[in-house]
């Protein structure tokens, strides 16, 4: 009897390893997301000025991308629905007052973020209930 166990006990060991396998990325991670609207206001980027944007990198846990007028640089934390931004660097260019505006309110968002949600084609970044942005990939 103990013989017939040994294969079955070997066979369960091999597939322990593909049980604890990461299934792949979260689908919103190595996607770009270009944000349409915030604060639920809809964006509106002046014609050949640079959509905010982010991109998630699920192997490294950073976040890259762009607030319209500097670049953004940092960590997240996504477990489940639940998102977390850390520390986010940016370059200091300056930009036309609507773009920096817009900048500054990008970035309070991304702070206040306590959740993400997607919502058919769309990344909801949530505060709460709050819809705090609302990004799209094209």
């Amino acid at each position: 009897m103990n013989s017939l166990r040994l294969p079955f006990l070997l066979l369960a060991l091999a597939l322990v390893p593909a049980c604890l396998t990461n299934f792949g990325p979260a689908p919103i991670e190595n996607v770009a997301w270009h944000l349409v609207e915030l604060f639920g206001e809809k964006v509106a980027v002046p014609e050949g000025a640079e959509a905010p944007s982010l991109r998630f990198d699920g192997a490294s846990q950073t976040v890259t991308g762009s607030t319209g007028v500097n670049r953004i640089n940092g960590g997240y934390l996504l477990d489940g629905d639940a998102l977390r931004f850390g520390a986010l660097a940016t370059t200091r260019r300056a930009g036309p007052p609507e773009l920096m505006e817009l900048e500054t309110r990008f970035l309070q968002a991304l702070e206040r973020t306590q959740s993400a949600r997607l919502d058919g084609e769309s990344l909801e970044l949530r505060e709460g209930d709050t819809v705090l942005a609302r990004l799209e990939h094209p």
